[in-house]
């Protein structure tokens, strides 16, 4: 996303266009992350940027009309594989 931009005048629009490509990129690829924070620090642009990890999942089935805890009618193990 910054690879045109290297060495040059920062241009803050395309920063922010490579910054908005960045995010995308999380987006496309699954992952729950984002920039954080862009910082100048003399000539350097530093970025922040989080990733989520899940620890633990759990799964529960509700009921759609009243949002009650029900089993459900799709095994678990098939949902937690995908």
């Amino acid at each position: 996303a910054f690879e045109d931009q290297y060495g040059k005048t920062l241009n803050f629009e395309n920063f922010g266009r490579a910054l908005g490509q960045l995010n995308k990129w999380y987006e496309d690829k699954g992952i729950f992350g984002q920039i954080t924070d862009a910082d100048m620090k003399g000539n350097v642009a530093e970025l922040k940027m989080k990733e989520a990890r899940i620890s633990r999942l759990a799964l529960r089935f509700l009921n759609p009309e009243t949002g009650e805890p029900c089993i459900g009618k799709t095994n678990p193990d098939v949902i937690m594989k995908n």
